[in-house]
């Protein structure tokens, strides 16, 4: 197999296979406690089985594999070890024998390692081989030295050779592994180093497909550090530990575990255990005394009352461990230690006894340049992040994450649960729930790979107190393979809690994916994929990013039931970072779903994470409004502590009212509980704000609030009435209407606004126009088809009539006409469609630029109807949206597009946008979406900011640029949303100018639902939405909007 060029096939099955062999089925004992809504999932049992499955294996003697240890520091050496992060050379069509030093890299291309080879541009297929080539500079010094090649990840299959000797193949696309390359080098000489790797069809972290076939992309690459290494003949192959707690959580004994090289020369190991401040806790002089090669070391040690580590205490300390050989040689090692205990009681979480709920979301993401590579800083931007949104829990889905992940959660403090790179590995079944093909995780032939990848995530990552949950596979059907990964966390490491989707029978945990937002299931239950972020409905996110915004609903709704409830762990929200990669040559691959984050690609925050943050706060306070205490009385506010460990006597409060501000702590409320922080004596006035931040005692904002004490004095609301009259007239082709400073006209051919006046600025440019969007069939249920949303073609309107009158003090103009059908056929040839649709507009204009317009749609599509109301186009000047609204939440940032009222400027009026340079402004600001338009998108949409909806709106007012003249819309703060976007982006034939669109009826596609709708696989991504919309024939609404300067309110 060794000398396949690069045009050939390779469909080489695993060459280990274990016997068949038959055990019984152990009782499985699972009890139920509380609920709040009863979950309709079928149990595990109604699931059809492949009768084949068995239930024990022999995992549990599966051999261990080797990572060695990297030293701190080598007495004998300073520049013992380098990272292989240049030199790279790689070709597509390496030709035969490229491994051998014979062939010269020369003309092959510069790479960048690490990095996947799709996201450098490269078009990558299934089951070829693609190769790299590099020198390896060999130091004289390491005579007599072992020398070490450590690979961290190589998608999906590898092979290694040096100087044409094959040293290795590896399985598995995301965990590590090294070569011994001693015999190979010759030390003061260069050697080549060659690697290929594969993307195989039968790839265990992807759906599987057939040979040659390419049903989604490949990748391929070296995505993760080479290091190259070179130790003394006598070094550590092995150090882990394990800590046990005593029953009562105080006292500890840490097991220390460690195997070395070498079958002579004695050696010694000196160990320490130092806490914060540099102090050993460990007897003076501990040692090891260690055996030779293949022996296990073992050292138990008391450790009287160790600070435990958890997610909001998470206390380290460092294991120092010195080994000392005859020779003269001595390598020190270091590692972090946590005290910690994880375990199921009941069906609740406890660490270290406390009864612990998680806070999550999931990890799938991507560098937008270098795909699945993340640098430290990066690394460490995600880790950030997610405790400023008040997360303490990730859930690694799908595959084993970068090791420096794990140790950024354990300084940071992040419960982890780790997942086996065994993905999508599923079977088909017929219309008796008979196997017709049987998953990967059911084949003995599979066997190796499923356990060698397995049992090297185990021993690289075993080490982290973060983890406390291991996975053994995504989204998967059952099967012996699965069973032998738990058969040998039994046997090597069963200190840890474990977890598995689909099947739940077989492990400690209940994995469950995206049930709906406030369901409970309670048997243990952890939701680690959860409140999907919108990323399905491209349409609506393309016209209007307000969409993020709605989701915070799910957070808020969701969040408040799973953590009162008993037996439902946590939840992960899916994802924390986006997925997206834009490759060179401008195609972004994933741009139908890869939005899905709480942080972008670029590791900026999105309005998601900070509804994550408000959503997931463990210090409850009422928000948005409170009551005005009595004269002479103090103000007593609720707070529920909803923190695993920490006591709100803990808490630092920080508030003001007018003049007035002051700081406070907690009462003495333990977690779980309720209390009350008690505000002094002053006189509260009706309406005024209190202002409340929450930190914690490192000075950490954990929350804010802004609340309306007692009653809103001002009524945001405008005046109906006028103090003089419209005059209406007919000119030549058009109806005149003005009044107190403006002036509007409109044709008597198209019923439409030609000219809308105000000081003598034009405002409108035309309208009015039915706005709808539907959707035939929901883009979050069918993945695979996301072109189901049509809109109508608004620049079809045909006018059918124009009348015009006065009807008391207001001019009324009354329009009939239709818009265009439409027709569509979906990826399974199912065709769609609606017909020509009716319209009557009345627009009633009073004398001071008050414009109200009723419309009714006498035959609406029968379909989802996405939103539904009236839009006008403005004058292309319009740079700025001003409003006041009604909010989900309080303490909004100042440039989150949910907050209540602001300014959002249309440009951003500093930097420019570069397909793949990384943007240097919030997200809020950006004006391109290369992938939402693609790596050509030459902007100018508006910045997110501006063209997010504003629902539940006062008013909502675009504005003219350098100027006030403005069209404000006015509403009553719970039945209206208004947006604005260029026209022509929504509508090509639309003439050039801002598209004003006021919304009686809005629908956000987040994968909810009503009742009727069937749950569809992780198409039901378990949202909280608005109630559907489906409108009557004859549907009729009114929207308002004024001419004028200024947004302040008449009462």
């Amino acid at each position: 197999m060794d000398n396949k060029a690069q045009g050939t096939i390779w469909n080489n099955p695993s060459q280990f296979t274990l016997p068949a062999s038959d055990y019984a089925q152990p009782p499985v004992n699972v009890s139920f406690t509380g609920r709040i809504k009863i979950s309709e999932k079928e149990p595990d049992s109604a699931r059809p089985r492949d009768p084949s499955v068995r239930t024990k294996s022999r995992g549990a003697d599966w051999p261990r594999p080797v990572w060695t240890p990297m030293p701190e520091k080598d007495s004998g050496m300073d520049g013992f070890c380098c990272i292989l992060s240049d030199g790279w050379k790689f070709c597509e069509t390496p030709g035969d024998n490229y491994w051998l030093n014979e062939t010269n890299p020369d003309g092959w291309d510069e790479v960048q390692v690490p990095a996947e080879l799709m996201a450098l541009g490269y078009d990558i297929k299934r089951d070829y081989e693609y190769v790299y080539k590099r020198k390896l500079s060999i130091p004289a010094e390491w005579n007599n030295r072992t020398v070490i090649l450590k690979f961290g990840m190589v998608y999906e299959y590898a092979k290694v050779w040096v100087n044409g000797q094959f040293i290795r193949d590896h399985e598995g696309s995301f965990t590590s592994f090294e070569c011994d390359i001693t015999a190979a080098v010759t030390p003061g000489e260069d050697a080549w180093l060659t690697v290929m790797c594969m993307h195989r069809h039968d790839a265990l972290i992807d759906w599987p497909s057939a040979p040659g076939m390419d049903p989604v992309p490949g990748y391929a690459g070296i995505i993760d550090d080479v290091v190259l290494l070179a130790l003394p003949e006598i070094h550590l192959n092995r150090l882990i530990y394990d800590t046990r707690l005593d029953e009562a959580y105080t006292n500890a004994v840490i097991k220390i575990i460690a195997e070395r090289t070498g079958e002579c020369c004695e050696s010694v190991l000196s160990v320490s255990l130092l806490d914060r401040a540099g102090n050993n806790v460990f007897p003076e002089n501990t040692v090891l005394k260690m055996e030779a090669s293949g022996t296990e070391n073992i050292l138990e040690i008391p450790v009287a009352k160790p600070l435990k580590w958890d997610a909001e205490n998470p206390n380290l300390y460092r294991l120092k461990a010195e080994l000392s050989g005859k020779d003269g040689s001595r390598l020190t090692y270091a590692m972090d230690v946590g005290f910690r205990k994880a375990e199921r009681i009941g069906n609740t979480l406890y660490v270290n006894g406390v009864k612990t709920k998680l806070r999550g979301a999931a990890l799938y993401g991507h560098d937008p340049l270098l795909g699945k590579v993340f640098s430290k800083e990066k690394l460490e931007n995600i880790v950030k992040a997610a405790k400023w949104a008040n997360i303490n829990y990730f859930r690694s889905s799908a595959y084993p994450e970068r090791a420096y992940l794990y140790e950024l959660c354990d300084k940071y403090g992040i419960f982890v649960q780790e997942c086996a790179a065994g993905n999508f590995q599923r079977g088909t079944w017929d219309s008796q729930n008979d196997a017709k093909i049987r998953p990967t995780s059911n084949m003995p032939a599979y066997t190796a790979r499923y356990m060698n990848q397995f049992t090297e995530m185990i021993e690289r990552d075993r080490n982290h107190p973060s983890i406390i949950i291991w996975e053994y596979g995504n989204e998967s059907d059952w099967g012996i393979n699965f069973q032998a990964e738990l058969d040998y966390l039994e046997k090597e490491e069963p200190t840890r809690l474990t977890a598995g989707t689909w099947d739940n029978s077989h492990t400690t945990l209940a994995s469950y994916h995206y049930p709906e937002y406030d369901e409970i299931i309670p048997n243990a239950a952890i939701y680690d994929e959860y409140a999907h972020v919108a990323t399905h409905d491209l349409n609506t996110l393309r016209r209007d990013p307000g969409m993020r915004n709605a989701w915070g609903m799910s957070v808020k709704k969701g969040w408040d039931a799973l953590y009162n409830a008993e037996g439902v762990i946590g939840s992960a929200i899916f994802a924390m970072s986006d997925y997206y990669i834009q490759r060179p040559d401008g195609d972004v691959y994933a741009s139908s779903f890869g939005q899905w984050g709480l942080i972008d690609a670029w590791d900026r925050e999105k309005p998601e994470l900070w509804l994550t943050k408000k959503g997931y706060s463990p210090v409850k306070l009422p928000d948005k409004r409170i009551a005005r205490p009595l004269p002479g009385m103090p103000m007593a506010i609720r707070v529920q502590n909803r923190y695993n460990n920490t006591n709100l006597k803990d808490i630092r409060f920080q508030w003001s009212a007018g003049s007035d501000s002051g700081e406070l702590f907690g009462s003495d409320t333990a977690p779980g509980q309720c209390g009350a922080i008690v505000l002094p004596v002053r006189d509260w006035k009706d309406g005024e704000k209190l202002f409340i931040s929450v930190f914690e005692e490192n000075g950490f904002k954990v929350d804010s609030y802004e609340l309306l004490v007692g009653k809103e004095m001002c009524r945001k609301a405008y005046s109906q009435k006028a103090s003089v009259k419209p005059v209406i007239s007919e000119e030549s082709g058009y109806i005149s209407v003005t009044g107190k400073e403006f002036s509007i006209k409109i044709s008597k051919e198209t019923g439409l606004m030609t000219d809308g006046m105000y000081h003598g600025q034009k405002l409108i440019e035309s309208g009015p126009y039915l706005n709808l969007y539907g959707a035939y069939y929901k883009a979050s249920v069918f993945q695979n088809d996301n072109r189901g949303v049509f809109g109508i073609k608004a620049s079809g309107w045909k006018c059918s009539g124009v009348g015009y009158r006065m009807e008391e003090e207001n001019a009324i103009i009354e329009i009939t006409g239709t818009y265009p059908g439409g027709s569509h056929l979906d990826l399974w040839q199912f065709e769609y469609g609606y017909d020509p649709i009716s319209v009557r507009f009345r627009i009633c204009i009073n004398g001071e630029g008050l414009i109200t317009t009723a419309y009714t749609i006498e035959n609406p599509p029968e379909e989802y109807i996405l939103e539904t109301g009236v839009s006008y186009i403005l004058n292309d000047a319009v740079d700025r949206l001003t409003w006041d609204k009604e909010s989900v939440f309080s303490g909004y940032p100042e440039d989150h597009i949910g907050r209540p009222g602001g300014i959002a400027n249309r440009y951003r009026g500093f930097g420019k946008d570069v397909y793949r340079q990384k943007p240097e402004w919030p997200w809020s600001l950006d004006e391109t979406n290369y992938v939402l338009y693609g790596g050509q998108d030459s902007g100018n949409h508006g910045t997110n900011d501006f063209l997010a909806a504003r629902e539940n709106i006062y008013f909502a007012s675009a504005v003219l640029a350098g100027r006030e003249e403005r069209v404000r819309v006015e509403a009553d703060g719970n039945s209206v949303s208004v947006r604005v976007c260029p026209a022509q982006d929504e509508d090509a034939d639309f003439i050039r100018g801002i598209k004003l669109t006021m919304n009686t009826e809005l629908y956000y596609d987040l994968g909810n639902g009503s009742s009727a709708i069937v749950k569809s696989g992780d198409g039901y991504l378990g949202n909280y939405t608005y109630p559907e919309i489906h409108l009557e024939k004859g549907y009729t609404a009114a929207v308002q909007m004024r001419l004028t300067d200024t947004d302040e309110y008449d009462f």
